[in-house]
C-alpha cells in the first residue's frame, strides 16, 4: 500500500523544522478505504497531506484521505494544467494551519479534524450549539491565533441543520474507518446511525425509500390471470 510505504520513509527522516508534505494521486478506486483511512491516521499523522483524485470514478473518499489538507478533483485531460498549478500553489505553506471554531457551547465540529486554510479556496466549517445569547460571537482559530471574529446570527434556512448532520456524519464515518476493530466503533456507528435518522441523512447504515402517495390502485380493475402449469410434460 503506497500510504504504509510512504509512512515508512517518512520515519525515516530526522526530525528538523522542515515540513512534510505528502502528495497522493489515486484514480479513486480504493479497493479497502478503511485500510486506507487506518493508514492515513497512524502513518501519515505528522505530514501536510494533498490528494489528486483523477478521473470520473474518483468519489468523496479522496477527500476524507486528504482530512486537514486538500483535494483536487481531475475530471478531463483539458483540466491538467488547471489542476497542477492548483497543486503547486498547495504545496506552498498555507496561510493558516488547522482551522477551527470556537464560542461558547459549540461542540460536534465537522470536519473534527482542522483543514487548513489556502488563499483562493473556500473551506467550510460547521458546528452544534445552543440557541445563542444576543451579540454571541464565534472565532476561527488557527495555530496561529484568531484568524476572523463574526456574530452569530440566527438564520431561518433549515437545510443548514442537514448541511452540518451530513458532514458530521462524514467526519465519524473516517472514524470509523481509522478505528477499525477497535472497541470504539460500535458507539461511532450508532452515533452515525442516530444522526441519519434524525435528520434523515444518507449514511453507510441507513437507507431511505420514497413513497409516491401521489395515485392510488382505488379505480384499478383487479384481473386473476392463471399461470398455465406445464409440468405434466416431464411424465410424457
Amino acid at each position: 500500500l503506497a500510504i504504509e510505504a510512504t509512512g515508512a520513509l517518512l520515519a525515516t527522516l530526522t526530525e528538523d523544522d522542515r515540513e512534510q508534505i505528502v502528495l497522493l494521486l489515486s484514480d479513486g478506486a480504493v479497493g479497502d478505504e478503511a485500510t486506507a483511512m487506518n493508514y492515513r491516521r497512524h502513518e501519515l499523522s505528522g505530514a501536510r497531506v494533498i490528494t489528486v483524485a483523477i478521473g470520473e470514478n474518483a468519489n468523496g473518499f479522496m477527500s476524507a484521505l486528504a482530512a486537514d489538507g486538500t483535494c483536487i478533483f481531475v475530471e478531463a485531460d483539458h483540466e491538467v494544467a488547471h489542476s497542477a498549478a492548483k497543486v503547486v500553489s498547495r504545496l506552498a505553506t498555507p496561510a493558516h494551519r488547522h482551522a477551527r471554531l470556537v464560542a461558547e457551547g459549540l461542540t460536534e465540529q465537522a470536519p473534527h479534524i482542522a483543514p487548513d486554510i489556502y488563499p483562493d479556496l473556500v473551506v467550510r466549517l460547521t458546528g452544534r450549539m445552543a440557541r445563542p445569547a444576543p451579540g454571541a460571537r464565534v472565532e476561527v482559530v488557527g495555530d496561529d491565533g484568531v484568524i476572523a471574529v463574526a456574530s452569530i446570527e440566527l438564520s431561518a434556512d433549515s437545510s443548514i441543520t442537514t448541511r452540518w448532520a451530513n458532514s458530521r456524519i462524514k467526519a465519524l464515518d473516517a472514524d470509523v474507518m481509522a478505528a477499525r476493530g477497535a472497541e470504539t466503533v460500535p458507539a461511532l456507528e450508532k452515533q452515525i446511525t442516530d444522526l441519519s435518522i434524525k435528520h434523515q441523512v444518507l449514511s453507510k447504515y441507513t437507507a431511505w425509500i420514497a413513497v409516491d402517495r401521489s395515485r392510488t390502485t382505488d379505480t384499478v380493475i383487479v384481473r386473476t390471470i392463471r399461470q398455465p402449469d406445464y409440468s405434466h410434460f416431464d411424465d410424457e
